[in-house]
């Protein structure tokens, strides 16, 4: 079948977000068939309650979910869309997948035709993370990414490999030797996903209305409050967050202050700490972070947030307040584990943070102006058709 795409995605939003915009460049430059999988019902959910995002895709495809419900109705789901795909890849179909089809039996699908295989990484920006993480704490790939061990590494499925970096660390592989690498990065920087989000700019009059955005806002891109390796303590996060929201209360800065919580996030204390403060001006917002940057003067987080590099990317300043513990603080050479995308670093100093901010708030607002572009060398929406 030919222009029909597959594309199987994963559990974790990001990697649902970075192929969305290419999808929908897909079907306004081929107009072809996109078949749009995510794993479990609660991906799907997850993907309702972003519903700018779920728009994005639903607009140019069905979400389907791969399998739910108990074990022999999974398995029948499973088989189901085994031989469909199979049926699929033999009329010429091209598939792009997130790890799904390494494992078996779905790997066999790329034995009709590896060149209509691609796999795409999550993150649509080069991140070094994954290697402060692997040094500080022996997390991840550890083996590949400190030592250069591919013994036991996966086999990628396919003949296509989509990075956004020739510097990512899989890209050594000698097991990718032979494989065309795409570099795409920055997908939600491409004009057609920036057409898409602008024509839903009215959604903040819809949702917000007699709110004054004159003054731009200030988002607070939230991740979840439980222990992490990073942070100095297992209550950082929530210290954090608390200090952070009674600094902007304080302040009394007049600019809506947008939370944006991840899917992860625990509401629950987000409220508690909401109840105890003048939170007026304070909103919960599950806009999509590029609508959010748009009008963004600050993008804030406790912890770094993949969602720092679409505000930077867009112009947006960014300022990472936290908490990292010294392991870590020494890994990261004494700034953010997202380094690339974070204007300010700071290590839990309150004084430090008032002043950044009043100072990036000086003057009057005006539209931010894109600081990255969108790297697509090799056109691969062509590859694609």
């Amino acid at each position: 079948m030919k222009n029909t795409l597959v594309v199987i995605s994963k559990d974790k939003l990001i990697a649902t977000d970075t192929v969305a915009p290419i999808i929908r460049k897909y079907k306004e430059v081929v107009n072809g068939i996109v078949y749009f999988y995510v794993p479990h019902r609660r991906t799907f959910e997850y993907i309702k309650e972003n519903f700018i995002l779920y728009n994005a895709i639903s607009e140019v495809s069905n979400i389907r979910v791969i399998a739910y419900g108990k074990k022999l109705k999974r398995r029948i789901l499973y088989i189901k869309n085994f031989f469909l795909w199979l049926f699929l890849a033999l009329r010429g179909a091209k598939f792009i997948h997130f790890g799904f089809l390494n494992n078996w039996p779905f790997s066999l699908i790329a034995k009709i035709n590896p060149n209509n295989i691609y796999y795409m990484q999550n993150d649509t920006y080069y991140h070094t993370n994954s290697e402060s993480r692997a040094k500080a704490h022996g997390l991840g790939n550890v083996n590949e990414i400190l030592y250069g061990k591919w013994e036991n590494s996966i086999d990628i499925c396919g003949n296509n490999i989509i990075s956004n970096s020739y510097d990512n660390f899989f890209l050594k592989n000698p097991k990718n030797k032979c494989k065309n690498i795409f570099i795409v990065s920055g997908t939600r920087l491409n004009d057609s996903w920036l057409n898409f989000i602008y024509k839903n700019e009215y959604k903040y009059d819809e949702l917000y209305s007699g709110v004054d955005f004159s003054n731009g806002i200030i988002v607070y891109a939230l991740g979840t409050f439980e222990p992490h390796d990073s942070m100095r303590n297992i209550d950082s996060a929530k210290e954090l967050f608390k200090e952070t929201m009674g600094m902007l209360v304080e302040l009394d800065l007049d600019i809506p202050i947008f939370i944006k919580p991840h899917v992860y996030t625990q509401m629950e204390y987000v409220e508690k700490v909401l109840s105890n403060i003048n939170s007026d001006n304070v909103y919960i917002s599950y806009l999509h972070p590029t609508l959010l940057a748009i009008r963004a003067r600050v993008w804030i987080c406790f912890g770094y947030s993949t969602t720092c590099a679409d505000a930077y990317c867009m112009g947006v300043k960014t300022i990472e307040y936290t908490d990292y513990n010294d392991s870590f603080l020494n890994v990261c050479l004494g700034r953010s584990v997202g380094h690339q995308y974070i204007d300010y670093f700071i290590q839990r100093n309150t004084e430090e943070f008032c002043n950044v901010l009043l100072n990036l708030l000086d003057g009057d607002y005006s539209p931010n102006k894109k600081r990255c572009k969108f790297i697509d060398d090799s056109d691969i929406v062509k590859h694609l058709s």
